[in-house]
């Protein structure tokens, strides 16, 4: 038979144990949530430091382009940009051979020995024949490495 002080004594006991599963829960949560919190703190300063060399490595390319254009005689104008951060050098433009192309500008205008960002030059052309294209090949050195190569394809209006 039970009494009143057996129900109390089991009760006790029972909430001696909720208690301890209670504390657990919140011991664990607090751990999971510290591992979590360290864990993405690390890959986040991985990836802002990834961002930074990134952002340092562009800060040292030129990117050079090319688009042809034409004044009122008709005469093409190719323009070569360097739409880059960098300064490029020893920058040669190929592409406008001449059985296709009258060069019309100086030929030492094929290069330059300096591009400053967002500086360009021109080399005025027309066209010899049925020409709707023509694929320009750049060649520069930047700070970030030497020798770089990059080929366009162009319509010519």
């Amino acid at each position: 038979m039970l009494t009143l002080q057996h129900t109390s004594i089991i009760s006790i006991h029972t909430m001696i144990y909720i208690e301890i599963a209670t504390l657990a829960i919140a011991v664990f949560t607090l751990a999971f949530s510290f591992y979590t919190y360290f864990t993405h703190s690390k890959k986040i300063n991985e990836l802002q430091i990834k961002q930074g060399e990134r952002e340092q490595d562009e800060a040292k390319k030129a990117d050079i382009r090319v688009s042809i254009g034409k004044n009122e005689q008709n005469v093409k104008i190719l323009t070569i940009t360097n739409c880059g951060k960098a300064i490029a050098r020893n920058v040669v433009v190929k592409g406008l051979d001449q059985d296709r192309f009258c060069i019309v500008s100086n030929p030492n205008d094929f290069g330059t020995e300096t591009l400053r960002p967002q500086e360009s030059f021109e080399i005025h052309f027309t066209v010899n024949y049925g020409a709707d294209h023509v694929k320009i090949t750049m060649f520069w050195n930047d700070d970030f490495q030497q020798n770089n190569c990059a080929e366009q394809k162009v319509i010519i209006p």
